[in-house]
């Protein structure tokens, strides 16, 4: 009761004199050693600004005392904090500012101090300061007989704390906390230091606390985040064995080392790591201990440790491969070649966990004698040998799987385009050797019009595959099938097509002696990838030679190649590729020669060119040719011309020296000569407007008038004719068409083959008729205004019902105002604007060589003054 009445008189009367107080206490003395110290109970949650004086000191704290919602806690020097048994402060939120000094310390201790009993570590818990913990320093504090302080993920300053006598470690910190502060001790403690645990430091913090050390006790601290291995690919191995392990995780990149934590084994680092990938190959020896072991790495993070990494077990039986890897239904008895390793001579192979008859061939290679199975499913296949280190019992191997499955015919290619006419190789195959006495199998197509099989083909003893020939027949598709009792059947679709062509152009060639020419090979479809190879071949090789084969590049449908002469013949040339029609060419091989013209004609004094014809093109280096007149005193020719290589023609010069005959011979070595006529004759050109009429000397026409002409020579033309060239000087004023014509072998003029002339501008030209080694002719063109119709009167009166007289009106054509009367006639149309009152002939002819006709006008009915 006292107590409750002091503690209110301290509040309301904050300025009691220290007399009164003094009597206040020596009052609390007389009432007896029921009277306590004075006190402030603390508790629960602290969520406001909270000051702590000396005044009501001290603080009791119980249970978890939490500072929480930024709240800040300062403790004035000299304070004295009583912590219940196992009270707890925890700075989730805020600050904490205890400002204790040398002379005046902030002590916090046993609440047992307080009740007069001896505290001992560990009386109560912990004052912890979280990771909300902001703007806190701790000055001159004295913390004893509790269980230390500990920060987690904050970084409070701690100068001058004396931590003594506390259950554990002086201070407990995590990875992320960073403390700083000087002149700080511990003593008595269970740890004098910073406790610091194992792990990774991910963050930035600061370790700057001097006065107490900070100790790692276990395992290492890692600055980043520590190499994590999380997955081995095999954790087991048998003595003797040897193994490539991959190795998953994190940062296990600059791998260098690896340690097995047991004798006999041992690991060699693989290249080709990663940060989350490494290898590797790992080594027991015979004596390698029994048993799991850890596996220690060393990376550019550093070491990690992998405990119970690796099983080593005794070494016992292991199968790798089964030969043959199935068997088949009904197949009889077959010999089963295992492979593996730790083989004995005791080691005995289990078919579906029954011993079989077993054949030791060495520490790798077993036989294994399987009966024969008729039904399908999987066969379990083991082995066992005895175990030398326990009698009595057994090593088992792994276990592999033996599928029995049912017997395949099999034909190849299951399908197939086969061209008609042609045949194609299949193969049937057996899933296993042929027994004694070989395997027949029923072959059947199922239309046979189409393509046909044999009736069966066997397989021979010892062998697994035969073959044989399908006939294609007609276009069309069926199905081949091969057929056993026992075994299950095989099928091959077939498509017969028409077959692709091959052809040779040009498909006749007719060739001089010695020469070569090119064919072309043509195919109706495309070269597949690796191009078609076609075979040549001539019946005769000694007229025509050819290459033995040429090929069509892939995705072409054609090739060149050269055909070469020899002898005079004939030769056929065959391209032949498989399924393909044949293509052929026949080959004429005849004498080269040289050719001339049937004659020439030219006049005495002149010359002209002769053209001179090869049969083939002229060999390497030209061919000269001799050159011959007959008559030198009548025609003259030089004595020799040159045909270039390559080339099939060339010119000379003709000269007429006198009238009449000669013949003009051309020779050449190995080929056959040539003779032409020359007639030497005075010939003249004349022009005219018909074959029987007068030579013209002059010609007058109108503006885009034509008129034609004929050409006439003075003699018969000799044989090949005579060409005769037009032409007008001046091509403004007038222009000729055709600009040649050929008087014909003995005839004098072009006859019905006429050429026109025809004005284009009004002036005056000339127009010349030639021919090589002919006089030509000459004749002036005068080409006047464009012609116009005109009538003879310009009004005429015509009685109703009546018609003028004959001659009385005319229709003139002029040109330049004179009248035009050329030899064509000319019909002319005749319309009247009001037929109703005049009318007049729909047309009237003007005759040929007439410049005008007449026509009469008939009245109609009156018109009233109004002229029509």
């Amino acid at each position: 009761m006292f107590l409750k009445i002091y503690l209110w008189l301290y509040v309301k009367f904050k300025r009691i004199s220290w007399l009164f107080l003094s009597l206040l206490f020596v009052l609390g003395g007389a009432l007896g050693s029921s009277f306590v110290q004075a006190q402030t109970q603390v508790s629960g949650s602290i969520m406001v600004n909270t000051h702590w004086l000396v005044a009501a000191s001290p603080y009791v704290l119980s249970g978890d005392v939490v500072l929480q919602n930024g709240a800040v806690l300062t403790i004035d020097p000299g304070v004295t904090v009583y912590m219940a048994n196992n009270a707890k402060l925890t700075l989730q939120t805020g600050s904490l500012r205890a400002s204790g000094t040398a002379a005046n310390p902030i002590r916090v201790l046993s609440d047992k101090l307080r009740q007069g009993s001896t505290g001992v570590p560990g009386d109560w818990d912990q004052w912890v300061f979280n990771a909300g913990t902001v703007n806190t320093q701790l000055d001159y504090v004295v913390f004893e007989h509790g269980k230390g302080l500990q920060v987690k993920s904050a970084a409070p300053v701690f100068n001058n704390l004396d931590i003594r006598n506390n259950l554990g470690a002086a201070i407990t910190v995590d990875l992320g906390a960073s403390l700083s502060g000087a002149g700080n001790r511990a003593s008595g403690n269970t740890l004098n230091g910073i406790s610091v645990p194992a792990g990774d430091i991910s963050g930035s913090v600061k370790w700057g606390l001097r006065g107490i050390p900070y100790v790692v006790s276990t395992g290492n601290v890692s600055v980043g985040v520590s190499p994590v291995v999380s997955n081995l690919s095999q954790t087991l191995i048998q003595q003797g064995d040897s193994a490539t392990i991959s190795l998953s995780g994190s940062r296990l990149d600059g791998l260098t080392d690896a340690r097995f934590e047991t004798t006999g084994l041992v690991a060699q680092v693989l290249s080709g790591g990663t940060s989350t990938q490494a290898g590797l190959s790992v080594t027991a020896d015979a004596l390698t201990p029994i048993g799991l072991t850890a596996l220690n790495l060393l990376t550019n993070a550093g070491w990690v440790r992998v405990p119970n990494a690796i099983t080593v077990v005794q070494a016992q039986p292991t199968m790798s491969t089964l030969n043959p890897t199935s068997l088949y239904v009904g197949q009889g008895v077959v010999n089963l070649a295992v492979s593996g390793r730790n083989f004995t001579r005791q080691t005995i192979a289990l078919i579906n966990g029954s011993a079989v008859a077993t054949q030791y061939q060495s520490s790798t290679q077993l036989n294994a004698t399987v009966d024969n199975q008729t039904n399908a499913g999987n066969l379990s296949v083991r082995l066992r040998s005895p175990d030398p280190l326990n009698v009595g019992q057994f090593l088992n191997s792994n276990e592999l799987t033996l599928p029995v499955v049912p017997a395949q015919l099999v034909l190849s290619p299951a399908s197939q385009t086969v061209a008609k006419g042609f045949s194609k190789t299949f193969t049937l195959t057996l899933p296993y050797v042929a027994a004694a006495g070989g395997v027949p199998v029923n072959l059947v197509s199922s239309v046979p019009s189409v393509a046909g099989v044999p009736a069966s083909v066997l397989v021979p003893e010892g062998a697994s595959s035969a073959s044989f020939q399908l006939s294609a027949f007609d276009l069309g598709s069926t199905v081949l099938t091969a057929s056993k009792m026992g075994l299950v059947s095989a099928q091959s679709t077939v498509l017969v097509v028409p077959p692709p062509t091959l052809s040779l152009t040009p498909a006749a060639l007719t060739l001089g002696v010695g020469r070569s020419a090119g064919l072309t090979l043509q195919s109706t479809v495309a070269a597949g990838a690796s191009g078609l190879t076609v075979n040549l071949s001539s019946n005769n090789t000694s007229v025509a030679t050819l290459p033995a084969s040429v090929t069509i590049p892939a995705g072409t449908k054609s090739a060149t190649f050269s055909v070469s002469t020899l002898a005079i013949g004939s030769a056929s040339i065959q391209a032949q590729a498989d399924e393909f029609v044949v293509g052929a060419a026949n080959i004429t091989v005849r004498p080269v020669s040289l050719e001339l013209p049937a004659g020439a004609l030219v006049a005495p004094g002149l010359s002209r060119s002769i053209p001179l014809n090869l049969s083939d093109p002229a060999p390497a280096g030209g061919l000269v040719v001799a050159l011959e007149s007959g008559a030198s005193g009548v025609a003259s020719v030089p004595a020799s011309i040159t045909v270039p290589a390559g080339q099939t023609k060339a010119n000379f010069v003709l000269s007429g020296i006198a009238a009449g005959s000669s013949t003009i011979k051309a020779s050449a070595t190995g080929y056959l000569s040539a003779n032409m006529p020359a007639t030497v004759e005075a010939v003249t050109i004349s022009l005219g407007d018909s074959a029987n009429s007068a030579a013209i000397t002059s010609i007058s026409m109108p503006e885009e008038i034509s008129l034609p002409y004929i050409v006439r020579i003075s003699r018969p033309a000799p044989a090949g004719g005579v060409g005769i060239d037009l032409v007008t000087a001046d091509v403004s004023k007038a222009t000729v068409s055709p600009s040649s014509i050929t008087i014909a072998e003995g005839q004098t003029s072009s006859g019905v083959v006429s050429f026109s002339v025809t004005g284009v501008a009004k002036g005056a030209t000339t127009l010349v008729a030639s021919a090589a080694g002919l006089n030509s002719a000459s004749v002036p063109v005068t080409v006047s205004s464009k012609p116009e119709l005109k009538f003879s009167q310009t009004t005429r009166i015509v009685g109703k019902g009546l018609n003028t007289y004959a001659y009385e009106v005319y229709v003139y054509r002029q040109t330049d105002g004179v009248a035009y009367s050329p030899n064509q006639a000319l019909t002319v149309s005749l319309t009247s604007s009001d037929a109703s009152k005049a009318s007049v002939p729909a047309t009237v002819t003007i005759p040929a060589g007439q410049s005008s006709v007449y026509f009469q006008v008939t009245g109609v009915d009156l018109t009233n003054g109004t002229p029509v």
